[in-house]
């Protein structure tokens, strides 16, 4: 669960753009192709992605960001260390090697646009202002793609779809959201991510995936109007034992694991089959993926 277990964030900074649509520079850095996600109106974080060239002699770093879209802005990377998923700021942000390419996507290093203000819709263009070490400060525009798309096209920033799942996702409510969260967090164009089933109980669900040969369980918890992870595991989850052990109610326990066996019967033994492969228990923290977790083999 390579790809999966690559945990979720935000970036941006005063320059003119450069031949091309959507790209900006500061300095010797050239900013590529910024883009985000569309959010469901319960969201309250956004990714910020784009590609970032160091054209000097010297190095560079990404030091910070801000939006007038979020409460705060910051650089984060995703890293998988002995089958341990972990997730955390760079608090000195992101080196910016001389004559090399940075990529911030899903599942690396990317920008967290925390406490949004509204929710990002299809097509917006968010502002964001990055700020580099020396190149100093740039503002750019992050062009939103449709909520859950895995990636966006260089050419004319149209989002792809990898699932057959875009209609859902506009279909509103707890689905979308939820499936907002893990995409944001782990889905990507070269291992994108498919969510079902989604089941919701109180303020918990679960959600099956699966990435690739990969997949697993996920539990979730509602907080105010968004929904965070609180694990990942295999057939853990389809325990209401377990369930109760990481703080669900007992009765939501029992509905969840019950409408979970409805649900996977539905599905396609082999898709049911990968959410065994998930060996061991990833813990979130409480603030919505942005901790360190601790697993088994994954």
């Amino acid at each position: 669960m390579r790809a999966f277990s690559r945990l979720l964030a935000a970036v941006v900074l005063l320059a003119a753009p450069s031949a091309f649509a959507h790209d900006y520079k500061a300095g010797d850095i050239e900013i590529g192709h910024p883009w985000t996600r569309a959010t469901p109106p319960s969201a309250r974080v956004g990714g910020g992605y784009l590609t970032l060239t160091n054209h000097g002699q010297t190095a560079d770093r990404l030091v910070g960001g801000s939006s007038p879209a979020s409460g705060r802005v910051e650089i984060h990377t995703m890293e998988v260390t002995d089958g341990v998923m972990k997730m955390r700021e760079l608090a000195d942000g992101l080196a910016l090697p001389p004559g090399e390419t940075v990529k911030l996507e899903p599942g690396g290093f990317h920008l967290m646009l925390i406490d949004l203000k509204a929710p990002i819709s299809e097509s917006a263009k968010i502002p964001v202002t990055l700020r580099f070490e020396h190149a100093g400060a740039v503002d750019v525009e992050l062009a939103a793609g449709a909520l859950g798309a895995p990636a966006m096209q260089h050419g004319d920033h149209a989002a792809q779809h990898g699932h057959g799942d875009h209609g859902q996702a506009h279909a509103g409510g707890d689905q979308a959201a939820i499936e907002h969260v893990l995409k944001s967090i782990w889905d990507s164009k070269e291992t994108p991510l498919g969510i079902a089933p989604v089941v919701v109980a109180g303020d918990y669900a679960l959600a099956g995936w699966e990435q690739g040969e990969r997949g697993g369980r996920a539990l979730l918890r509602r907080h105010g109007e968004a929904w965070r992870v609180v694990l990942c595991s295999g057939d853990e989850l389809k325990s209401a034992e377990n369930l109760t052990k990481a703080g669900v109610p007992a009765k939501d326990a029992e509905t969840l694991t019950s409408q979970l066996a409805v649900a996977e019967s539905s599905l396609d033994p082999r898709t049911v089959a990968k959410f065994s492969l998930f060996q061991g228990v990833v813990t979130m923290d409480e603030e919505g993926q942005h901790g360190s977790t601790h697993g088994g083999n994954h």
